[in-house]
């Protein structure tokens, strides 16, 4: 499946890469705004700035935020667009390699099954890519560049967000590894119901002579309560992720103003100032906003991972041998679709 991957992004090489300049615009973009209201900030309480300057500075905050909205959309549309891109490839590479397979292999999976990973699974790869795995990589390369400023700002908060990051990240992993078994258990339960149906509809006139319509249904029902129950277990650990983000980024705020005015060495530490103290609420809010996102991302993010390990699966099934000029035509079908 690497070789599918790879074969798909050297297809859209170009469009992969003004993906990239983007994502680095949006990191500039979402640095530089808090700066600029910091400088405004201290310079008001002064009263050392000119009307002039003070109205440039004020256009520029402006302009920053309303390019920060812009390149905001571009990323997006980028992202969607690259994702439909790959899921068509993926598509395609599936449909190439479905004509190759033995035998075997259609005896072994059922025929709803099968359907159930070129449907279900590979629609579950657009949510990687709408808000998915890009933009998380994106928020990631974001919270560095703003913790590296926010260091030399105030090398206090700088500490507490060092030590509060890791055990959000660890607490991050753990809901990820539970929502993923979660989601592996109903895309399983999918994939059954969704067999049951051509089983039923095939053998509707044995099930009817043997009578035997309550056990089918009860297959149909014990199907659905284990895609419910991973469901429940799903949605639990969703709904109090951000939440506990949101508690946490609060907490690092209070704690932060507390410690700064406790004593004349934890002034010195935070180096507070009026301007530096907006900036460094607006930089902690900018760097938990992405993490409450992931958040509510994180179940689509796992629905997604769980179908690319079905369609691994599908990939790393064995394939017929054919003669090269059947192996020819094969190909010449699949790109002429």
């Amino acid at each position: 499946m690497r070789d599918v991957w790879l074969a798909i992004l050297r297809r859209y090489a170009l469009l992969f890469v003004a993906l990239l300049l983007v994502i680095a615009d949006d990191i500039a973009v979402n640095v530089t705004p808090p700066l600029v209201l910091q400088y405004l900030v201290d310079h008001l309480a002064d009263g050392t700035i000119a009307e002039e300057t003070l109205l440039l500075a004020a256009l520029l905050y402006f302009a920053l935020c309303a390019a920060g909205g812009l390149v905001d959309t571009l990323k997006e549309t980028g992202i969607t667009v690259l994702g439909q891109k790959i899921t068509h490839g993926l598509r395609s590479a599936m449909c190439q390699r479905l004509s190759r397979l033995p035998a075997d292999f259609f005896v072994q999976h059922e025929s709803g099954a099968l359907s159930s990973r070129f449907i279900n699974d590979v629609d579950t790869l657009e949510s990687l890519f709408d808000s998915g795995v890009v933009s998380m990589i994106a928020d990631a390369c974001t919270i560095l560049a703003i913790l590296a400023v926010v260091s030399k700002i105030s090398g206090g908060l700088g500490i507490l967000l060092v030590i509060a990051l890791p055990l959000l990240f660890l607490l991050t992993r753990y809901f990820q590894r539970r929502m993923r078994q979660a989601q592996l258990d109903n895309r399983a339960a999918i994939a059954k119901t969704s067999a049951l149906i051509p089983e039923t509809v095939d053998n509707i006139r044995t099930i009817h002579l043997c009578q035997q319509e309550r056990y089918m249904a009860e297959r149909c029902r014990v199907s659905l309560k284990q895609s419910f129950a991973a469901m429940e277990r799903s949605n639990f650990c969703d709904s109090i992720y951000s939440p506990i983000i949101i508690c946490s980024c609060t907490a690092i705020i209070c704690l932060m103003m507390a410690l700064s005015v406790s004593s004349s060495a934890m002034q010195a530490l935070f180096g507070m100032t009026v301007g530096s103290v907006v900036a460094l609420i607006a930089y902690v809010r900018r760097i938990f906003t992405p993490l409450e996102s992931i958040g509510m991302e994180i179940q689509n993010i796992q629905s997604a991972i769980a179908g690319i390990d079905r369609l691994r699966e599908f990939f790393a099934a064995p394939l017929e041998s054919l003669p090269p000029q059947a192996h020819h035509r094969l190909s010449s079908s699949c790109r002429s679709s």
